[in-house]
């Protein structure tokens, strides 16, 4: 079975050139494009009307994954696949009289689906290696849900006893043969359509299963406990702000006064209500430096929203996802740049936070509208990351915790600590302006007559963020003008020349006129001046020489594919020859090199290289 991607007709393509990529990732890079080839995933193609940027993104393991950038391309024109997302209710009534329950997860469900010729054309990838074209069902296609829902339930039809939610299957019987019998039967028709399992997240013959964030057993379905553990764990306020936090998400539920009755009543499952696919679902979510929160919710034809499931640090993307897969859906957030970040309409920014661009792909999976809520009406969410569940080990992020080691790591080096530079900014009269801006909602635009001392903060607005009251560009900690001098002396002590400082500054801190401080000390210091580079040489190009082969350049290219190449170059003509050295550019490989083509072209008067080790070893 083959996937097919349906655009209106007329639709014009759209063809990105590359992004530009992080030289650190750039190896990586390759390598996944590479082993992605050698898996028959994509495929080389020298043109295409379609083409997305990719966007690199490194996994916590150090491994880089590559993404297209389908929501800039296809996904604002393709014509979604309408096939229905099966309704919870109607799964379950088909595991009546069900004993024992077994759960099957396919590993990378999507990419084990094969698209047809017309849909590999739209699905095609520019990238620094050029252009390929997806074999297989991509991650971030918009049609992809319906689609893959589809092709399952093809696979499994007329099979009793079993139930599919996209990539995730529930089987049951009401005896242990029969059981067997529709467990072997599954397994039959995946691998005959070529389907795979990952035998880490399968289990079997289970008593009880979590699934869909129900809880699975003979007796029936009940609410997963983990729905409400957000709210029934919520511990006490220990300060104002997390007591006002509180009274938020009292206020946002109008419900009672003292601390333990309304914890209890919030989290009674009364007030939770079942999932309903006809009814508009609204995802919102904040967070904050104590922890994340979330809250999904319908929205009722009175305009009355009721939640369905809270979180706390504990909701896991899959459940997440079995809410929100294959429907639209309003996703609801009160910091504006997100808006911005996360627009299904727009594509990702290259300078945002690493992790912030996972999120912003991971979310390319989904059809939603992104809409900002200012704070005060946004309670609900707020709360609960304020006042997140303590020592919770079902959740790691594993993200924030890289973040905050390398933010110890660098502030126990720093001679400036967080706690002085938060200090300073603080009092900072720009950077109250910009952090208030970071922490709120930025403006549409400023005027540069008007705050010209704004404009570069806000020419960066994606970048920054906030940790430990201090503000951050990216990585770099934004220096309050009170410390400017100190962190320029500190820049300077070692006299290490204009273009080391910029280097080392590039790595740890930020201001708007860094660069210009950086140029005016180093020409103010006597000692640099003395001991500055001698001036630059000036060069000239070689004359064109006047016979064809009378003079040749060559070099060496790489490593690219895993091979270093000769590269030689006729000066007259520029008629290129390529040699595949395979790594190995002796002087004894690169004279068999030369002999080959001086064999076929005769040898030239004039030979020119960098003069490197092979070229000179005699």
């Amino acid at each position: 079975m083959k996937a097919h991607i349906e655009l209106p007709p007329n639709t014009s393509p759209k063809l990105f050139t590359p992004r530009v990529i992080p030289f650190a990732y750039i190896e990586q890079v390759k390598e996944e494009i590479t082993r992605k080839v050698d898996k028959g995933i994509l495929q080389r193609v020298d043109t295409s009307l379609w083409a997305a940027p990719i966007v690199p993104v490194q996994k916590p393991n150090g491994k880089i994954r590559i993404c297209g950038d389908f929501k800039v391309t296809i996904n604002p024109s393709t014509l979604v696949d309408q096939h229905p997302i099966p309704a919870i209710d109607e799964l379950f009534s088909r595991l009546l009289n069900g004993q024992h329950f077994s759960k099957l997860d396919l590993s990378d469900a999507y990419l084990q689906v094969e698209l047809d010729d017309t849909s590999k054309d739209l699905v095609v990838i520019n990238t620094p290696l050029g252009l390929y074209k997806y074999n297989r069902m991509p991650f971030g296609i918009s049609s992809a849900p319906a689609i893959f829902q589809r092709l399952i339930d093809q696979v499994i039809l007329d099979i009793p006893h079993r139930i599919a939610y996209l990539d995730d299957l529930l089987l049951t019987g009401s005896t242990e043969d029969e059981h067997l019998q529709t467990l072997d039967t599954v397994l039959r028709k995946l691998a005959d359509y070529g389907f795979t399992c990952n035998p880490d997240k399968c289990v079997f013959f289970q008593n009880s299963v979590s699934y869909l964030s129900f809880r699975i057993t003979k007796h029936g379905k009940e609410p997963d406990s983990a729905r409400v553990d957000a709210i029934t764990r919520m511990p006490p306020p220990k300060n104002i702000k997390e007591l006002k936090a509180f009274i938020g998400e009292i206020n946002y539920y109008d419900c009672q006064v003292t601390f333990e009755r309304l914890r209890e009543e919030i989290s009674s499952t009364t007030t939770l209500v079942h999932f309903d696919d006809k009814l508009p679902i609204l995802l919102a979510t904040d967070a904050s430096q104590y922890g994340i929160g979330a809250v999904i919710m319908h929205r009722y034809s009175d305009d009355v929203e009721k939640t369905i499931v809270f979180a706390s640090k504990t909701l896991t993307g899959v459940e997440f996802h079995q809410y929100l897969a294959g429907r639209s859906f309003q996703l609801i957030t009160d910091h504006r740049p997100l808006i911005s970040i996360f627009n299904p309409a727009k594509g990702i920014p290259t300078t945002t936070a690493n992790r912030l661009q996972r999120w912003a792909i991971f979310l390319m999976w989904y059809k939603y509208d992104i809409y900002f809520k200012p704070t005060e009406h946004h309670a609900n969410a707020d709360a609960l990351s304020r006042l997140p569940i303590p020592d919770d080990q079902t959740f790691i992020d594993t993200d924030s915790l890289n973040v905050n080691l390398i933010h110890y790591e660098h502030s126990e080096t720093w001679p400036l600590t967080p706690s002085t530079i938060a200090k300073a900014t603080s009092i900072d009269v720009i950077l109250k302006r910009v952090k208030q801006f970071v922490q709120s909602s930025w403006p549409h635009s400023f005027s540069k007559k008007q705050h010209p001392e704004l404009v570069p903060y806000f020419n960066t607005r994606v970048s920054l963020s906030i940790k430990n009251n201090c503000i951050l560009k990216g990585d770099q900690v934004v220096i309050p003008a009170k410390l400017q001098f100190q962190v320029l002396r500190l820049l300077h002590k070692d006299h290490l020349g204009i273009v080391k400082m910029k280097q080392t500054a590039r790595s740890s801190c930020w201001w708007p006129a860094i660069n210009l401080d950086l140029k005016q000390i180093t020409q103010s210091c006597t000692l640099c001046r003395k001991f500055q580079s001698l001036p630059k040489p000036q060069y000239h190009s070689w004359e064109e020489p006047k016979e064809v082969w009378s003079r040749i350049h060559l070099d060496f290219a790489g490593p690219l594919w895993n091979s270093k190449w000769l590269i030689i170059v006729d000066a007259k003509s520029k008629y290129p020859f390529v040699i595949d050295m395979h790594n190995n550019t002796t002087a004894g490989n690169l004279i068999q090199a030369l002999e080959q083509v001086f064999d076929f072209v005769g040898p030239p008067e004039t030979l020119v290289s960098d003069n490197g080790p092979p070229f000179t070893v005699k």
